[in-house]
């Protein structure tokens, strides 16, 4: 065996918390990004009103859905899914 002992770089909290907050981020945004194909989904009529898929679909989306109506991001959610839904929107 060898008696030396190499130094490793201690794994600091500071970057793991950076880490963890980088991909909540992109999980967030993703979140977003991932309405708008919804949207078009249920505007061309995949996405019948009442089925399974819809009542799951408007429990996950629902806080977008009620930022969209209760807070300033009523434009820039309205202008995004106007781009994919136009109809809806």
């Amino acid at each position: 065996m060898n008696d030396k002992t190499q130094d490793k770089p201690e794994r600091s909290s500071r970057g793991l918390l950076a880490v963890c907050l980088c991909w909540l981020a992109v999980i967030a945004v993703l979140y977003v990004l991932s309405s708008g194909p919804v949207a078009m989904m249920e505007a061309n009529g995949h996405i019948i009103y009442g089925s399974r898929m819809h009542t799951f679909l408007s429990i996950v989306y629902f806080p977008l859905w009620w930022a969209y109506m209760h807070t300033a991001l009523r434009k820039p959610l309205g202008f995004y899914w106007h781009l994919w839904a136009s109809i809806l929107y």
